[in-house]
């Protein structure tokens, strides 16, 4: 018998920190106060789940996910909808069901670590107490998101009867530059002009920049500014969030945090954030006045500021997330496939997930743009399915 536990609770203040903090290091997902940021970030849907596991008594890892109801009708198209509804007359519970995602609503990235000494079978453990003691019995486990190289855990989690399935890609870029002059001379020249036209606008306009570790202004102003870009998208990339949420920010203050606000005059008419991980930086948030902000491309000009700081500051990589591939392979980023991982208890229901999210998650890559003169230097995923 594997001498592996779990324990499971609902809340960060709950977790033994001294414990947390041993995994939790240079991962902003995993940070406790930011963790406490979106716990009181007023997401109606959001039912945080921490896990803690412990080998021997000693603790191996820790997942953060949350518990959320699904209605998978909602999901299909208009007359399989319509067939379910009426199912429900009978059962009144098909395809409407619990499912605890492993992952964190307001940020991309893999919400778990394990130690270094984690085997094989330690992970195939963990992920039967997981199926066990998953916290609120939901029949249905979403493990997101994985990208670039295999981590251990997706081997355990095919073994365990999880489906691997291909979710929107994500967007990094790898910073090879010594100065952002150098990144656009990589560049070939109709995106390099691109961007000195854009820059030439802001700058002509007078637009002033700040990058701090916290907001200058009261948090319902950067909730205003986020909610017009919230407004705008067809399908929001993460949860959608509520003035809580800045009001935590502002409060609780997350260590590594970068906040990009531009004003005209004394007016904040755009922001970004962004989280420093290690070598590695995050944009998260972004807000603007569309306004004052379309005419002058301000969405182009905060990339380009992201990428002048990663590159000043020595960092690795900048990870952009999912939306807007077209925008982000313009300026060079890599578009890569995302990998989750799908369980339900009952195979027939697990089989019916997996065709009905290969059918609403399809990738078409046509308008993705090879940016720099060497196309080896930028991947773009072509893959349909």
């Amino acid at each position: 018998m594997h001498d592996m536990t779990l324990k499971s609770v609902r809340c960060i203040s709950d977790v033994d920190l001294a414990n947390w903090s041993l995994f939790a290091e240079h991962n902003y997902l995993l940070d406790p106060v930011h963790l406490l940021a979106v716990e009181q970030s007023g997401l109606g849907n959001f039912q945080p789940r921490y896990f803690q596991f412990f080998r021997h008594d000693l603790p191996v890892g820790l997942a953060v996910g949350a518990v959320r109801r699904l209605d998978l009708a909602k999901s299909c198209p208009k007359m399989l909808e319509r067939l379910i509804q009426g199912s429900r007359f009978l059962y009144s519970n098909f395809l409407n069901l619990n499912q605890l995602e492993l992952g964190i609503p307001c940020g991309g990235g893999i919400a778990c670590a394990f130690s270094d000494h984690v085997n094989s079978d330690d992970y195939m453990a963990a992920l039967s107490l997981l199926k066990r003691r998953n916290g609120g019995n939901p029949r249905a486990i979403l493990f997101r998101e994985f990208s670039g190289e295999l981590h251990p855990l997706e081997d355990a989690l095919e073994k365990s009867g999880f489906s691997m399935l291909y979710r929107e890609p994500t967007t990094i870029l790898p910073i090879r530059w010594l100065s952002f002059d150098e990144y656009l001379q990589r560049l070939r020249s109709r995106y390099r002009l691109f961007i000195r036209r854009n820059q030439r606008k802001m700058a002509d306009a007078g637009i002033s920049t700040r990058i701090t570790s916290t907001m200058d202004l009261p948090p319902s102003i950067y909730w205003r500014l986020y909610s017009n870009v919230l407004e705008q998208q067809e399908v929001s990339a993460v949860s959608p969030i509520g003035p809580e949420y800045f009001e935590a920010l502002e409060r609780l203050r997350p260590p590594e945090t970068c906040w990009f606000q531009y004003f005209a005059d004394d007016k904040l008419i755009a922001f970004a954030t962004s989280f420093r991980r290690a070598d590695e930086l995050h944009p998260n948030l972004v807000g603007m006045d569309y306004d004052e902000c379309r005419p002058l491309k301000m969405y182009f000009n905060i990339f380009y500021d992201l990428i002048r700081y990663a590159v000043e500051h020595e960092m690795r990589l900048i990870s952009f997330g999912t939306t807007a591939y077209a925008v982000k392979s313009a300026i060079g980023c890599s578009v890569i496939p995302q990998r989750v991982y799908l369980y339900h208890q009952n195979t027939l229901v697990q089989s019916f997930l997996v065709r009905l999210h290969r059918a609403l998650y399809q990738f078409d890559g046509s308008n993705l743009r090879h940016a720099f003169k060497s196309e080896t230097e930028q991947q773009l995923w072509q893959h349909k399915s």
